[in-house]
């Protein structure tokens, strides 16, 4: 089924998203309206505890907006030979968000720590809406890379402390 087939048109499922996301912080930005106009080119996915949301070196095919819950993000270290947790995110961050920019494979594992709910984008709607509603994909894309600039800020002090 192409990205185009699997947008939904059903208004109550619609509302049902927009309320979700403006629960992130990511997408709060936006005005309702503007929500209502791409809420059809997301998917609400659930999780339960220990579930994975995305693997490590997987095809990073979407992006994922966290409205309820909470996720550990794990890498796998070869010199250690075990799995290290690197983060905990929780309401209202991303998960997979270097799939937008980037395309390239996950670069880590995500399990949902309690009950999980999160807003799916697969990078062909993002990049339908992107045709359709250029201004908000520009905005969107900002948003995500403020978002990764602050994480890769917290990263490089945190490796800073370690030396």
């Amino acid at each position: 089924m192409s990205a185009r087939e699997q947008l939904h048109n059903d208004q109550e499922v619609i509302r049902k998203i927009v309320s979700l996301a403006e629960q992130c912080d990511v997408l709060s930005e936006f005005s309702s309206v503007e929500l209502m106009s791409v809420a059809r080119y997301l998917k609400v996915q659930k999780f339960i505890i220990s579930d994975a949301i995305v693997r490590e070196g997987e095809i990073a095919d979407w992006i994922g907006f966290i409205v309820e819950g909470a996720i550990e993000v794990v890498k796998e270290s070869t010199k250690a030979n075990k799995n290290v947790t690197i983060a905990s995110e929780y309401k209202s961050r991303l998960v997979g968000e270097l799939a937008i920019l980037d395309g390239g494979k996950r670069s880590a594992t995500c399990y949902a720590r309690k009950p999980t709910v999160v807003l799916v984008m697969s990078v062909d709607s993002f990049n339908l809406l992107a045709e359709r509603y250029t201004s908000f994909a520009l905005r969107l894309t900002r948003a995500i890379a403020k978002h990764v600039s602050q994480r890769l800020r917290l990263a490089s002090g945190q490796i800073v402390d370690l030396i």
